[in-house]
């Protein structure tokens, strides 16, 4: 899946200019691609396991923030 770093900005909430240079680290850590195209960048994954990898890491997390939360109820 390609997206345009302007488009991920206005997803994630956060500043282009620092979105921009998150996609330069991880652009040299080999993680994602990127191409200019007219005035927009677009980047892509490298690998597309790196999606997978990324989506069992937040059920994970997902999990663990839900027993968490169940164990604060229990205090309470």
């Amino acid at each position: 899946m390609q997206t345009a770093v302007r488009e991920l900005a206005e997803e994630t909430g956060l500043e282009l200019s620092h979105l921009s240079q998150q996609v330069s680290v991880l652009r040299r850590a080999g993680i994602v691609g990127s191409r200019r195209v007219r005035n927009n960048v677009i980047c892509s994954l490298c690998d597309p396991q790196t999606a997978e990898l990324l989506a069992v890491a937040r059920r994970i997390l997902t999990a663990n923030l839900r027993q968490g939360q169940v164990m604060l109820k229990e205090l309470d």
